[in-house]
C-alpha cells in the first residue's frame, strides 16, 4: 500500500474591496477648542424673513472674531444703519450668503466647531435659501444654506417642544471619488440644555 503524499499550499488573502454594504463610517468627533455661537433677529410679521444676526467666535476660550451679518436684500437705509454700528464698533459685516460660505461652514462643518445657541432650529432656518421635505428623517427638513455644493445641507426633525434632531447631510461627491468618513456636526441647543436644567431642579427640589 502507498504512502499518502503530503501536500503543501501557498495562498494569501485578497484585501477586500470597498463598497457600500462594507463601508462603515466611523464617528468624526467635534472640536472642543473651537465654539461658534449665532442668533438672528427677524421681522415682526408672520413670515418672520431675516433682518440681520451677530455671531462670536470662540478659539480655546477666547473670543476671536465677532461678526454682523444681514439679510442678502435688505432695505437700504437699515443696512446703511447696520454698517455704521458695526464701524463704530470695530465689528466684520457680511451678507448672509457670505456668511454661510465664508464663517458658517469653514468653523462648523469644516473645523468641526460647536455650533451654539438659543432656538438653533429658528436660526438655522433663517440662514437658508432653500428647504424641502428630508428623504432621511421621517417628517423632518433639509435646508441648504450654501449654493456651494461641497458644503451639506442641515437636517432638522423637531422631537418634541423643547428638542430636535440636528445634522449635516453627506456632501456631494463625484461617483468615483473615494469614500470619507461623515461628519454630522455638533449643535448644542441651549433651549434644550435649559429645559433639562429646569425639570432636573425641580424633581431634586422635591420631598
Amino acid at each position: 500500500m502507498n504512502p499518502i503524499n503530503d501536500i503543501f499550499l501557498r495562498c494569501h488573502v485578497e484585501k477586500a474591496k470597498e463598497t457600500k454594504r462594507n463601508f462603515i463610517p466611523r464617528m468624526v468627533n467635534a472640536n472642543n477648542s473651537i465654539v461658534l455661537t449665532f442668533d438672528t433677529e427677524t421681522t415682526t410679521d408672520e413670515f418672520q424673513n431675516l433682518i440681520m444676526g451677530s455671531c462670536g467666535i470662540w478659539i480655546n476660550d477666547k473670543l476671536e472674531r465677532f461678526i454682523v451679518f444681514h439679510d442678502d436684500d435688505l432695505d437700504h437705509n437699515i443696512l446703511t444703519t447696520i454698517q455704521k454700528f458695526c464701524i463704530k464698533n470695530n465689528y466684520e459685516i457680511l451678507s448672509r450668503a457670505r456668511f454661510v460660505d465664508e464663517i458658517f461652514y469653514p468653523y462648523v462643518y469644516k473645523s468641526r466647531a460647536i455650533c451654539v445657541g438659543f432656538n438653533l432650529p429658528f436660526d438655522i432656518s433663517k440662514l437658508q435659501s432653500y428647504f424641502t421635505e428630508s428623504r432621511k428623517m421621517k417628517n423632518g427638513f433639509s435646508f441648504r444654506l450654501s449654493e456651494n455644493k461641497q458644503n451639506p445641507n442641515v437636517v432638522i426633525k423637531h422631537n418634541s417642544k423643547t428638542s430636535s434632531f440636528i445634522e449635516f447631510t453627506k456632501p456631494f461627491s463625484p461617483k468615483n471619488e473615494k469614500k470619507k468618513d461623515h461628519y454630522k456636526g455638533c449643535f448644542v441647543d441651549l433651549k434644550t440644555l435649559t429645559f433639562v436644567l429646569q425639570t432636573s431642579h425641580i424633581h431634586s427640589s422635591r420631598p
